[in-house]
């Protein structure tokens, strides 16, 4: 699932916990909500860096997120789709500089 948001939401340019997390957040989200969402993209992430990176993996507290992370990728892509004027590109501009409300 990492990998999908990974190419969803990263330029492949640094930051990419950063930008995944925020992204998926403004996406999905606002308010209180979107700040929760993007802290748990950033656990995900940091999951997903642990089995990459070969550290000690939890388990368990992978086996209880995989449902949540699933969630949020599944609505991320009915978004974007229902969003026909997003390519990649635009996608991310568009969350980068987009606040809801103002």
């Amino acid at each position: 699932y990492m990998i999908a948001f990974e190419w969803l939401c990263s330029t492949g340019q640094g930051e990419s916990r950063h930008k995944i997390s925020r992204r998926t957040a403004v996406l999905l989200e606002e308010g209180d909500k979107a700040k929760e969402i993007a802290q748990q993209m950033k656990a995900f992430y940091d999951y997903r860096s642990d089995i990459v990176h070969g550290r000690d993996i939890k388990y368990e507290a992978i086996d209880k997120q995989v449902k949540l992370v699933e969630d949020y990728l599944r609505r991320c892509l009915k978004t974007i789709i229902q969003e026909e004027q997003f390519n990649r590109d635009h996608l991310n501009k568009y969350l980068d500089f987009y606040h809801k409300g103002g």
